[in-house]
């Protein structure tokens, strides 16, 4: 059976007890909004092991899984973990996942500040899917989003400047998002 639409979640961080972080707890939430409106996704998590994000003996992904079917999902909807280490890594072992499943329709689910960063990646690591995007609102003052959106812009400049990903106008396509 193919599965028509799946959500990729982002990770951010948890604890060393596994608690998560509020950015990984913001994510979540936006994604169960799009799940409870898109009868019939499932789940990439997204998230691994690294010393800045993750230093327990489960990955990331693990304790988002359990925050989502806390919440009500279903635990036959969340796939296999993509159980990356960085935004890059979350595109490239997200993509085999989706395809395996069929699906063509993605919706990808990150930050607010992190947007940009995360739509250059995808749009090239998921060439010929059609996506969207969810964005989890960060609660912080603005100046404070200010920055942290400018520190993203820098490293999308270094990945574009090193070629690792090719520079190209962004889609402004997003789900869940008040027009």
């Amino acid at each position: 059976m193919t599965t028509k639409h799946i959500i990729i979640v982002l990770g951010h961080a948890n604890d060393e007890e596994g608690n998560l972080s509020e950015v990984a707890k913001e994510r979540l939430d936006k994604a169960f909004e799009v799940y409870e409106k898109m009868k019939g996704s499932k789940f990439i998590l997204t998230g691994g092991f690294g010393e800045r994000f993750n230093m327990t003996d489960a990955a990331h992904a693990h304790y988002a899984r359990d925050y989502l079917v806390e919440k009500g999902v279903d635990d036959a909807d969340i796939l296999e973990y993509a159980e990356s280490y960085h935004t890059i890594e979350d595109a490239k072992l997200s993509r085999p996942i989706v395809e395996k499943e069929g699906a063509k329709m993605v919706t990808v689910v990150t930050s607010d500040f992190h947007i940009k960063r995360t739509k250059a990646i995808f749009e090239y690591y998921f060439s010929g899917f059609t996506l969207a995007y969810a964005q989890a609102k960060r609660n912080v003052p603005p100046e404070k989003l200010e920055q942290m959106i400018r520190r993203e812009d820098e490293k999308l400049l270094q990945l574009m400047e090193h070629g690792i990903i090719p520079y190209k106008r962004q889609r402004k396509e997003y789900v869940g998002e008040e027009e």
